[in-house]
């Protein structure tokens, strides 16, 4: 009894030796295969920013998981001939073909970037007194945005017109209540001179209803009408 409980250690042990060798071959294999295939430059042209040594050993260990040593050899094996060389090369200029082609297709829409609108006078409310301190209103983004002059209604300074110079810029008028959502729909208080530019100002300022930060007198939150601009104009 006791000789065949040793022979079966002897054979346990003698065993595990084998399986860390086919692992670190399986693995040596899956590091040519990375090698061969260029998967190093194919993770850094689809995210460039990632750690690259982190995404490799990601890739290597998912890839791992899906096939066998046998099916290792079949692969690299492929990858080593001519055929599988070209279809690498080929592989690799097609993605960059496909990178520029879908750039000049799709190319990037410049962010709009929301400024303030040029001072306005101010005017303080019939309602308040000399002593109560009005806070100027906010647009989302969180910049201040001159105080209302009128703050019961939107005034149109420079309506749309055929002759306005197209500029990329509108001012928008909005009228909000004490929690910052949209009493009513925004006017153009200043044309862009562009009905496509003006019309992306509108839908954004409806959007971002709920958002506003209202003007306050004392602390108090104020329902209130008030301008700024969108300026959509591409800056380099």
């Amino acid at each position: 009894m006791k000789i065949r409980v040793s022979i079966a250690c002897l054979c346990l042990l003698s065993a595990a030796p084998c399986a860390w060798a086919d692992a670190g071959s399986k693995a040596a294999k899956i590091a040519e295969l990375v090698q061969i295939t260029g998967v190093r430059q194919l993770l850094h042209d689809v995210d460039s920013k990632s750690d690259q040594e982190e995404a490799v050993r990601a890739w290597e260990r998912f890839y791992s998981e899906t096939v066998t040593e046998t099916d290792l050899d079949s692969i690299l094996a492929y990858y080593r001939s001519p055929a599988g060389q070209k279809d690498v090369s080929a592989s690799r200029a097609a993605l960059g073909q496909v990178q520029r082609y879908m750039h000049e297709k799709h190319p990037p829409t410049p962010s709009p970037r929301v400024s303030s609108a040029p001072p306005v006078p101010v005017t303080e409310p019939t309602r308040q007194t000399t002593s109560q301190t009005t806070s100027p209103p906010r647009a989302p983004d969180g910049r201040v945005i001159p105080s209302p002059s009128s703050p019961e209604q939107c005034e149109v300074t420079s309506p749309p017109s055929s002759g306005t110079h197209a500029s990329g810029r509108s001012v928008v008028c909005v009228c909000t209540d004490e929690k910052g959502s949209l009493t009513r729909d925004p006017v153009i208080a200043e044309s862009s001179g562009d009905p496509r530019v003006d019309s992306g100002a509108i839908k954004m300022a409806r959007i971002d209803s709920g958002r506003y930060i209202p003007p306050t007198v004392n602390g108090q939150p104020q329902s209130a009408c008030f301008r700024f601009a969108i300026d959509f104009s591409h800056h380099e």
